[in-house]
């Protein structure tokens, strides 16, 4: 998840920083936070069904404007940023609430469009009500958008998006698709299916780890991870060396109940780090395609949700980064902390030229690291090695 889905989680709030609404915690709260999430989305789509009923409908199936030039020249307007996208460091997505204003709905956005490292953009297509996206090549995107059927695909950069055609499940992932998480009517957690842009259709993985339910999925190299909770309730991650043909499950010791795990991988995606959170402990294990998995620490945490163990990222040079929460003004914001072997306790590091405001950290499959801040000011920021930041002029707007 990529923080589009976190917009359904505080719709009727003020713009949000990604604070203590966690992974884990959807998991852990039970029931009651299914529901509300249901509720929410539910709400949404009505809205995107009634209020902006025209605009949605010329998003999908209408005829292709003229490409832009390459390279644009305009900075990007100013306004919430609601997700950050990138195929490589040049490539670059960005979709701004459409509504500065909050006179219609915080997950209508423009989507915006960068070929030039984010020096220039140019608007895509007409606002949409983007829920989740993920970007599978420099003009290729597969997208939910409140309202449909199915998951969107555009092959044209945003420009246009079209319904995927839903087929039997698919054995693998093949070259150029994407394993994309959807939400069907009837759920209220998200599945992982296999969406091909060029052949237009999507389709469930014939055999999907066993894991009951998925914090998140990670795509690294030819590897494919889960995690979440197995069967039994209990904290695991899954990863496939095969497209996802075949999936190799182990679970992880947690000694309390109500626990979970997220995983997070190297670019090659043969070593992963997963995070166990449970109500004020947080353990980090290590380990890697072949198994072998090693308990790193074992940390308090002074929120019973274990915020700050939702979401790590692994740097250039193999180290791996927790996320912790402190306080900003008002807001809250992130520290970082990195560990250098098993048993080293986690110890606090600087990203230079990042600010706390930030939101998850992601990275594209040629190994380019970039997020986006949110608070008084909002900019894209972009590093080489994950340690060392650099904003995004054009993109960096004030309230």
């Amino acid at each position: 998840m990529t923080g589009l889905r976190e917009m359904f989680e505080d719709l009727a709030e003020s713009p949000p920083p990604p604070s203590q609404v966690t992974g884990d915690e959807m998991y852990t709260a039970g029931r009651q936070r299914r529901r509300r999430r249901t509720r929410i989305i539910k709400a949404v789509t009505t809205l995107a069904v009634t209020a902006v009923a025209a605009a949605a409908a010329s998003v999908v199936n209408v005829m292709s404007p003229p490409p832009e030039p390459a390279g644009g020249s305009d900075p990007l307007p100013a306004g919430n940023i609601n997700w950050t996208g990138a195929a490589d460091a040049r490539h670059l997505y960005a979709a701004v609430q459409a509504c500065p204003d909050q006179s219609c709905s915080k997950v209508l956005t423009q989507l915006y469009f960068s070929d030039n490292g984010g020096q220039g953009w140019t608007p895509r297509g007409d606002a949409i009500m983007l829920v989740d996206a993920t970007v599978v090549g420099p003009s290729t995107l597969v997208a939910t958008i409140a309202g449909k059927a199915a998951p969107s695909v555009s092959t044209n950069g945003g420009h246009t998006w079209t319904l995927a055609q839903r087929r039997s499940p698919a054995a693998a992932v093949p070259p150029g698709a994407a394993l994309f998480c959807w939400t069907e009517s009837d759920s209220s957690w998200c599945r992982p299916y296999v969406v091909d842009p060029a052949g237009g259709w999507f389709a469930a993985l014939t055999k999907p780890p066993a894991l009951a339910q998925q914090a998140q999925w990670v795509r690294a190299g030819d590897r494919l991870w889960a995690a979440g909770t197995n069967t039994n309730g209990q904290p695991a991650v899954a990863v496939s060396t095969d497209a996802g043909r075949t999936w190799s499950t182990r679970t992880l010791a947690c000694p309390r109940q109500e626990c979970s795990a997220v995983v997070t991988t190297t670019a090659d995606g043969n070593t992963a780090y997963a995070v166990v959170t449970a109500p004020y402990i947080r353990i980090v294990y290590r380990g890697g395609v072949t198994g072998g998995w090693t308990r790193m620490s074992t940390q308090k945490t002074a929120d019973k949700g274990g915020v700050g163990g939702e979401r790590s990222f692994v740097t250039a040079d193999g180290t791996h980064v927790l996320y912790d929460s402190v306080p900003v003004g008002v807001l809250d914001g992130r520290s970082f902390w990195a560990n250098s072997g098993p048993d080293t306790p986690y110890q606090r590091v600087a990203m230079e030229g990042l600010p706390a405001t930030v939101y998850p950290i992601l990275r594209t499959p040629d190994g380019w690291f970039f997020t986006h801040s949110y608070g008084r000011e909002r900019a894209l920021y972009g590093s080489a090695d994950g340690r060392h930041w650099s904003v995004i002029p054009s993109t960096l707007t004030k309230e």
